[in-house]
């Protein structure tokens, strides 16, 4: 379980060990929709999964100098930035990877309509 890196060390680290390796980074979601009128709920969980190719030294030393990118997000990486986007493979949503995909919360929604 990664949270966001505490430095730079850090978030160099989270890269190195994400680059080439065949286990993917996972963004779990769980979410739990409640109809206040009926006080009936429906949980969920979506995981989406970024694989990533081997990173080179010198993009790794660029997304370390974008503060926001490595400072801002689980894990030590965004998974938008665009400096990311040749070496990631993502399985499932972007916006389960970003933190909230809201497929899951509408699809519960109607569950409970």
């Amino acid at each position: 379980m990664r949270e966001k890196a505490a430095d730079r060390a850090e978030a160099r680290h989270f890269l190195l060990t994400y680059s080439g390796s065949e286990h993917p980074a996972e963004h779990v979601n769980g979410i739990t929709v409640t109809n206040t009128a009926t006080g009936k709920s429906r949980t969920a969980r979506e995981i989406s999964r970024t694989f990533f190719a081997r990173i080179t030294a010198q993009v790794i030393e660029a997304l370390l100098n974008d503060t926001p990118s490595w400072n801002s997000h689980a894990g030590g990486y965004d998974v938008k930035h665009p400096l990311l986007a040749p070496y990631i493979r993502l399985e499932g949503t972007m916006d389960s990877a970003c933190g909230l995909p809201m497929d899951v919360v509408e699809r519960c929604m109607k569950e409970l309509a």
